[in-house]
């Protein structure tokens, strides 16, 4: 039994190693479009992470829906340690309306920043 089974599955990988791959048709308007355009204008994203971080975490911003960030200490899981509050979406009024897919990605970029620069972004407390 253990011979067959054996057989059976050198038998199977046998068979995925020879399937060809099926090769693309070529579309004459698709294959007629350039591979990059023109003009390419690359965006600074550099520039755009910056500009985007100074505008979210700024505190003295004014205007509607402004401040985006808000401060804090203690959260249900840490309660004695500082705590960052984006809301999910610009407008709301809900207190408990953060999400973490918000403020992940600042964290990253923050710890990215001090893992290049040296520079410890992350002060606010």
């Amino acid at each position: 039994m253990k011979k067959v089974f054996t057989i059976y599955v050198c038998l199977i990988f046998s068979l995925n190693l020879i399937k060809a791959q099926v090769p693309q048709i070529p579309i004459p308007r698709i294959e007629a479009m350039p591979n990059l355009p023109s003009p390419y204008n690359m965006r600074d994203w550099k520039d755009v992470a910056i500009k985007f971080d100074a505008f979210v975490f700024d505190e003295q911003k004014q205007g509607p829906y402004l401040p985006l960030a808000s401060y804090g200490i203690g959260s249900n899981s840490f309660p004695n340690l500082p705590k960052v509050n984006l809301h999910t979406y610009v407008g709301t009024n809900s207190p408990n309306g953060n999400e973490a897919i918000n403020v992940m990605p600042a964290i990253v970029k923050a710890l990215l920043w001090w893992a290049l620069t040296g520079e410890f972004r992350m002060e606010k407390t």
